[in-house]
């Protein structure tokens, strides 16, 4: 754990900080806030993949303190834990108030200047001037990343790479045909945002004293970068690669360039527990990225970190906060190479849009692009940024998960270190999230379904008649290898279908109202049941039976409709503003219930056959920028964390699910 360095306040703090502690040794610092995402590596657990363990630490860099200026003064460490921004509700580049209570004192009482003290406690965060922009978002102008790179000498330690090495890992002509990261942005954005070698200088080996202090004139810090990896440590490194910067003449492009991701290789033996630093959101004119040792030539874990800049949070499964191996902001599972990210991820940063846009009362019965009610065609994402179909189960009041549906395959590029697990797999995804800046949802991972299998979300009844909630089914028809899956999307409007006396008949209504392939009395639910008058769907509404035998036959070439995937303008993405449970509704276990068997066979008979093949496809790299699709409407107001829900799931054949 990275842990806070004393600070030695001069001039006029000197009676503040220097008297002796007490219940109200307080003061206050007002500054800019940095929220820090780490990965951590276990080498001891070496089936985790690498990447397991997340801690999260927020640095304020001060511009007063109790009421006094201070320039270009070090940050320091105010809080470390968990999902910080959401805790505190903050993004890199606000400003802040902090009341802080001094922790760092000796046995007289008075401040240690020992660069292991430990961090002062904080009271209070106030955000007094919110940063606007704090994630890089398409809007259809193309996003430019611009890095400064700091290869560091310290301690003796020698640099863990050359300036040679990273120009091959971060530029297309220097990677001799390599990964790199400017295909990397370029391939996985759809060309919507572009880093290359005019706006990236890579410096180095550049030499930072092993001890001593960094201040701005009135706050001091002393660090020791043999013994710690703190705020102190971290900022000595960090401005020794700035002030050679501005010694070779970049100083002026410098203070001119918005967004300048900073980015501190450091040598392997430093103490720093973790693999990579960096921070979340890019508000204002630099953001902090910090790589450890041979991490530096990691195309993973500099991409990771990149993502945390660009205002991605991480890629979950179950409970494991990285869990999403699909993402490169989860785990890549010990493999080096091209990951993308989820289509949840995707939209949140504008660099896709769907194929079909779906709410409650539009699943069963809206247009799809195959021209068979509820069944769509899913192009590997590697193909078109045109790639998911969007479920919007949120209701005013009735909160709900919202579902995204893709399919993933790998290519020599997009995707290629995609685990076998993941491959071929059509991916559902949860995630309420929006390109809102103050939205700290993140995506969740619930099933990989392959052919033939199906996955149930859990059911949530907001009483009969209600035009919200209920349960989402997804099973597979066909996947065409590398190229595209057919699926079915439906919505159970109740648990199980019954004949209630004197309530809902939903054994004689004409409807599959439980989404299990079977109708009224052919389900076993309605065993007990009988149906004196033989009824039709109620006005509106189209029986929904189980799918013919006969073999699946969409138009060939049928052109998808106009309104669900032509890209238009573009346009921000605050897609949902609801959390996906309302206050009373249970909180579910991550637990997975297994279900009947009978649904995968009831949908996905043998008779139902492959779908035409969309013609030649293949990823290109770069792929030019496309506009991105016109989204429903929403307001960005009040945004809640998605929730994990159980489902039900097929018991044969089997689904890995989370």
């Amino acid at each position: 754990m990275a842990r806070a360095r004393a600070a030695c306040f001069a001039g006029v703090l000197l009676a503040v900080l220097l008297s002796p502690a007490s219940a109200a040794d307080t003061y206050t610092v007002d500054g800019l806030v940095d929220v820090m995402a780490a990965i951590y590596v276990d080498p001891r657990k070496a089936d985790c993949g690498g990447i397991h363990l997340k801690k999260d630490f927020l640095m304020l860099t001060p511009t007063t303190v109790n009421g006094t200026n201070v320039t270009d003064a070090p940050w320091r460490t105010i809080a470390t834990g968990n999902n910080l921004d959401e805790k505190y509700k903050v993004l890199t580049g606000d400003k802040v108030q902090a009341t802080l209570r001094n922790a760092s004192t000796d046995s007289t009482g008075n401040r240690r200047l020992l660069s292991d003290a430990p961090e002062d406690e904080l009271i209070d965060l106030t955000l007094t001037e919110p940063v606007t922009g704090a994630k890089e978002i398409y809007t259809n102008e193309t996003i430019r990343v611009r890095s400064t790179i700091y290869i560091i000498e310290t301690c003796g330690w020698k640099a863990s790479t050359t300036v040679a090495a990273v120009r091959k890992l971060f530029w297309k002509n220097e990677s001799s045909g390599a990964p790199n990261i400017e295909d990397y942005h370029s391939m996985c954005s759809y060309g919507k945002v572009v880093a290359n070698g005019s706006e990236t200088y890579i410096m180095g080996p550049i030499q930072v004293p092993c001890s001593g202090t960094v201040s701005s004139g009135v706050i001091k810090y002393s660090y020791d970068g043999s013994k710690a990896c703190g705020a102190a440590e971290q900022f000595a490194w960090r401005m020794a690669g700035e002030n050679f910067a501005k010694s070779i003449g970049l100083g002026d492009w410098m203070n001119a360039t918005q967004r300048r991701r900073i980015v501190t290789v450091l040598p392997k033996e430093v103490t720093c527990g973790w693999a990579g630093l960096g921070s979340v959101g890019c508000g204002g004119r630099a953001c902090t990225v910090y790589i450890k040792g041979g991490y530096g030539l990691t195309l993973t874990v500099q991409m990771h970190e990149l993502g945390h800049t660009q205002g991605l949070s991480h890629a979950g499964r179950g409970l494991d906060e990285y869990g999403d191996r699909s993402d490169v902001m989860g785990s890549t599972g010990g493999a080096d190479g091209y990951l993308c990210v989820n289509p949840g991820n995707q939209l949140r940063l504008g660099w896709n849009s769907p194929i079909g846009y779906l709410t409650p009362a539009t699943v069963n019965e809206a247009p799809t692009n195959t021209g068979q009610r509820g069944i769509w065609r899913l192009p590997n994402m590697a193909f078109t940024d045109v790639n998911h179909v969007y479920i919007n189960m949120t209701v005013p009041g009735f909160p709900y998960a919202n579902h995204y549906v893709s399919f993933r395959a790998r290519t020599p590029t997009y995707d290629a270190i995609l685990s076998n697990d993941y491959n071929n797999r059509v991916h559902i995804h949860q995630f309420n999230g929006t390109t809102y800046d103050r939205d700290y949802n993140r995506t969740l991972l619930m099933a990989l379904l392959g052919p033939g299998q199906w996955y149930m979300s859990r059911f949530v009844g907001y009483g009969a008649g209600t035009a919200a909630g209920g349960a989402l089914n997804f099973s597979v028809i066909s996947i065409d290898s590398g190229r595209e899956a057919i699926v079915r999307i439906c919505r159970a409007s109740v648990a199980t279908e019954a004949k209630i006396p004197g309530g809902d008949d939903t054994c004689c209504d004409g409807i599959d109202n439980d989404c299990d392939g079977l109708m009224d009395l052919d389900d076993p639910d309605c065993a007990s049941a009988t149906c004196d008058i033989a009824r039709s769907p109620p006005p509106g509404t189209t029986a929904r039976s189980p799918p013919p035998l006969g073999p699946f036959t969409p138009t060939a070439c049928q052109p998808t409709p106009t309104s669900l995937t032509t890209p238009t303008a573009a346009a921000s993405l605050p897609l949902t503003t609801a959390s996906p449970f309302a206050p009373g509704v249970p909180t579910p276990d991550c637990s997975l219930v297994p279900s009947s068997p009978r649904l995968a066979a009831a949908w996905c008979p043998g008779a139902l056959a492959r779908a035409p093949a969309l013609g030649a496809l293949a990823p290109v790299l770069p792929q030019p920028a496309r506009a991105a699709a016109a989204q429903p409407p929403s307001s960005p107001t009040s945004v809640a964390p998605a929730e994990p829900q159980p489902a039900q799931v097929s018991a044969l054949p089997a689904v890995d699910s989370a």
